[in-house]
């Protein structure tokens, strides 16, 4: 062999031979960085999607057994309705929730819309002092049933948030203020509007869920003792 074949034989790349496989290497890494940073993005808006339904779903849930389990008290001549108070975050209402219990108290069961967005549900057992039903006790429970709630009024995905609650009167007009006491008295169904955005950057849109609860018991009444 040659002197001169050695050296062609030896020789490596030319510079344009190794522009030309950085470029191709530079491409492929993009389309290959392209390809897994779409993927992350749509697997966070898959998972924002999940999230933001159930933590819609399980609030919904626990708002409609609550309304659904309201209904009058009376104590002797002690009259209590179902409403303890409404407003646009927050609904308060009278249940018997322990069928169990003895002697068979009813529970001012109240669920509201923090300032942090959790809709919280606080429970507090009734008790006899001078022959009426009273609710001075502390507490019995106060737990969070969803989390990142809209406010209402807010502007989510380009909408207003509507009212958490929406109150229909024996008229059929709705109301979406704190209710009257003639109006307490007066409620039949409620209307509730969730709205939830768990992961503002997920790039996935708000859950909205709307519902319309009627009362059952609401001309239920139970004497007790």
């Amino acid at each position: 062999m040659s002197r001169r074949s050695l050296r062609a034989s030896e020789r490596g790349f030319t510079l344009v031979e190794l522009l030309v496989t950085i470029s191709l290497f530079a491409v492929v890494m993009t389309l290959l960085t392209m390809m897994v940073v779409t993927l992350t993005h749509t697997f966070t808006r898959q998972e924002t999607q999940q999230d933001n339904s159930n933590e819609a779903a399980l609030g919904m849930q626990r708002v409609g057994q609550v309304i659904r389990a309201g209904g009058v008290v009376s104590r002797g001549t002690q009259t209590l309705q179902a409403f303890a108070a409404g407003s646009r975050t927050s609904v308060s209402m009278h249940a018997y929730l322990d069928a169990d219990s003895t002697p068979l108290a009813p529970t001012r069961v109240t669920i509201e819309r923090s300032a942090a967005g959790e809709l919280i549900e606080t429970r507090i057992e009734g008790r006899v002092a001078g022959g009426v039903w009273v609710f001075d006790r502390p507490p019995s429970r106060r737990q969070v049933i969803a989390r990142d709630v809209a406010a209402p009024g807010a502007s989510v995905d380009g909408a207003t948030v509507p009212a958490l609650f929406r109150y229909q009167l024996s008229n059929r007009t709705w109301v979406d203020r704190a209710l009257t006491s003639a109006e307490l008295a007066d409620v039949v169904a409620v209307e509730v509007a969730i709205s939830v955005q768990t992961n503002v950057s997920g790039g996935a849109p708000a859950t909205r869920m709307l519902r319309t609860f009627g009362l059952p018991n609401l001309t239920a009444t139970r004497e007790v003792g």
